[in-house]
């Protein structure tokens, strides 16, 4: 893994000056969410054009989808 350049001193364990390695994992993780794209994009749309009882019937949908 390439350098993250933290400072040196921020190693330093203070007893002997030796410097401690840090080592820092990295994550990627994706997960299959044109669903929850779809519901957005129909979310903002109902937001947008200010039709709130559909707004709320999509928000149980969501609720409801995000619990399977």
């Amino acid at each position: 893994m390439a350098d993250l350049g933290l400072d040196d001193s921020a190693h330093d364990t203070g007893r002997t000056g030796e410097k401690k390695k840090i080592v820092i994992a990295q994550i990627t993780f994706a997960y299959f969410n044109d669903q929850v794209i779809t519901w957005l994009r129909k979310r903002g749309a109902l937001i947008k054009t200010e039709k709130y009882e559909l707004l709320n019937e999509l928000n149980d949908e969501i609720d409801e989808g995000i619990k399977d």
